[in-house]
């Protein structure tokens, strides 16, 4: 699972432009056992410090949302919510310029099929179809 988080942040990485402002936003969603929500903690904390130690980008760009609502871990800026997951990138889209970049990057268990698509978050669950509903809410 590290070894897929980070490949995606490399894949993003030839398109980073150096004018423009990445931004990371990981979210990771419900465990259910411990084993699980270990790794995704940990998967989410390693992709976190590579995304600043590798690529450069600011610890003010590098967002970590998670399961547990108290984490004291660089980079965690609270509970993995629906709510808190909008905000922070209302927050984002808010204060981007056109050039800069958004990396969202899920980690979790998940269920459905196309807009039926969601991650299991601590409370209503993010789904493709409510990613939908905010991105046309946004350009209103």
């Amino acid at each position: 699972m590290k070894r897929l988080a980070l490949t995606a942040l490399l894949a993003a990485a030839p398109s980073i432009s150096l004018a423009a402002q990445t931004h990371l936003v990981i979210v990771s969603g419900l465990g259910g056992e411990k084993k699980y929500r270990d790794s995704f903690a940990q998967t989410s904390l390693a992709l976190a410090n590579a995304a600043g130690t590798r690529f450069g980008i600011p610890d003010s760009a590098i967002i970590w949302l998670g399961e547990d609502s108290v984490s004291k871990q660089p980079h965690f800026r609270g509970q993995s919510t629906k709510v808190n997951v909008e905000r922070i990138i209302g927050q984002i889209a808010a204060r981007a310029t056109p050039s800069d970049q958004l990396v969202i990057v899920l980690i979790g268990h998940g269920s459905g099929d196309g807009e039926d698509s969601k991650i299991s978050l601590p409370g209503p669950d993010l789904t493709a179809r409510a990613r939908k509903t905010y991105v046309a809410d946004r350009r209103k």
